[in-house]
């Protein structure tokens, strides 16, 4: 018969808690920063200054090409922005731009047609009128071309 899992611990004695799992460290890869032996002095707020002053470039007025450069740069990401949300193909499924494309295509829809009221004044929704019987069969119908 086989022993009980009692028995077994019974032989094993009192337990003892596991020690966390060892992780060994990689001493050459370790990096803690540079020697503070090594780093120059502190500087002072003078020499700081002095320094900004040089090279912060205010006084420099941007060129005619930087200027023309940025506002294209700009002009060119609002094209793509405009672009990726109402016409780029995201598939068949909904996606985030999906309610601001409907709204896109039910305003520019409106645009494009005519509403029930403007139809009638224009008297688009009446069926056309029959040509008037006075006139001669030539004029209803086109003219065909003799064959040459």
């Amino acid at each position: 018969m086989l022993p009980s899992l009692r028995a077994l611990n019974a032989e094993a004695g009192p337990s003892r808690p596991r020690p966390p799992p060892y992780v060994p460290r990689n001493v050459e890869r370790t990096y803690t920063g540079p020697d503070p032996a090594s780093l120059p002095p502190k500087r002072d707020r003078s020499q700081a200054e002095k320094y900004f002053a040089r090279v912060s470039n205010e006084n420099i007025l941007p060129s005619k090409w930087s200027k023309v450069i940025g506002i294209g740069g700009w002009v060119v990401g609002g094209f793509a922005v405009v672009y990726m949300a109402l016409y780029a193909d995201f598939g068949k499924h909904e996606h985030v731009f999906s309610p601001l494309r409907r709204a896109f295509k039910s305003y520019t829809h409106d645009l494009d047609t005519l509403s029930p009221a403007e139809r009638s004044v224009l008297g688009m929704d009446t069926p056309p009128r029959p040509a008037p019987s006075g006139l001669s069969a030539s004029l209803r119908e086109p003219t065909k071309k003799p064959p040459t």
